[in-house]
């Protein structure tokens, strides 16, 4: 009798997992971020003189003397700025989550 190709090649199939063996085995190849002494991230301790902060204490993209990433050429929060069209704006040029004809809607 004659084996056909099938029956000699036989696939492995993979198991599933659940999806707790699935984030414990993520966790465990994650790279773990250095901790300060104060339990935060290093870089994010203003206590530790991270990086995130700049020299007048404030977070570094969030510093308007700094000229951080939050704010727009027009010296506003880049997300509050109606001639850049910011993503807090609703379509009636107010505040989204002040905005009491969209709240209606």
């Amino acid at each position: 009798m004659q084996e056909s190709e099938s029956d000699s090649k036989k696939e492995l199939v993979p198991t599933k997992k659940a999806k707790h063996e699935v984030a414990e085995e993520a966790k465990s190849r994650a790279p773990t971020r250095k901790k300060c002494e104060h339990g935060r991230r290093r870089s994010q301790c203003k206590d530790c003189g991270g990086s995130s902060f700049c020299e007048h204490g404030r977070r570094r993209s969030q510093c308007k003397d700094c000229a951080g990433s939050s704010f727009c050429e027009h010296g506003r929060q880049r997300s509050q700025c109606k001639e850049c069209g910011g993503s807090s704006l609703c379509e009636h040029g107010r505040r989204r989550s002040r905005c009491k004809d969209c709240k209606e809607c």
